[in-house]
């Protein structure tokens, strides 16, 4: 009986440690990790608010009447690209036959960011890792002949958005305008772009 009591004891003891040990690192992490979420909650804000902007002038720049050239003048290479296929010649005529924009629903969404840049590429040079931000909205939209779903990809280089691709569906049928894409993606080109500028200029490159 006497062994039962201090095994007993011992497990109660262990438990009172588990609690103390989770209790404190909730602490040590609300300590360490709140201070930053709360400073970079205005900033998050603030971007968001910045890109739902940008989505919304470009959305309404385009439909109001059909203007694509608009869309083009802030569009990524990728998209520009494929804006003189003779595919997206088709998407645009397809879109202009809903007609005149009767209501506009403000664009929703949101966006990913990747790290800081701080990895350096080139031992000699000051060349980094820069920040990319990838976001994607979507919005309702009523025309003449149809209602439509509008979504858009835009991406943010050195403080410039761009649109990377835009989407209607209408009725049951989805057209796009370039290619959506992920921020994996996004960084994986960008730091294959960059060790392949290395090897070009000759640099040597870090391990």
């Amino acid at each position: 009986m006497k062994e039962l009591l201090m095994i007993s004891g011992g497990i109660f003891l262990i438990l009172i440690a588990l609690i103390a040990v989770t209790v404190l690192g909730i602490v040590v992490a609300v300590f360490i990790f709140l201070p930053r979420y709360l400073k970079s909650l205005p900033q998050a804000l603030e971007v968001n608010e910045e890109a739902q902007d940008y989505v919304n002038a470009a959305i309404l720049e385009t439909v109001s009447d059909w203007n694509f050239q608009k869309l083009y003048e802030k569009a990524t290479p990728q998209l520009l690209e494929l804006s003189h296929l003779e595919e997206a010649e088709k998407i645009v005529n397809f879109c202009r036959q809903l007609g005149k924009l009767e209501s506009y629903k403000g664009a929703v969404g949101g966006w990913q960011t990747s790290a800081e840049g701080s990895k350096e590429l080139y031992p000699k040079g000051s060349h980094k890792f820069g920040k990319i931000t990838l976001g994607n909205y979507v919005a309702e939209a009523d025309f003449e002949n149809a209602s439509a779903t509008i979504k858009v990809q835009i991406i943010r280089r050195e403080n410039q958005w761009l649109i990377n691709s835009f989407t209607i569906s209408t009725q049951g049928v989805i057209t796009t305008l370039g290619i959506p894409t992920t921020l994996e993606a996004l960084v994986d080109t960008d730091q294959k772009k960059r060790l392949l500028e290395a090897l070009i200029k000759g640099d040597e490159l870090k391990d």
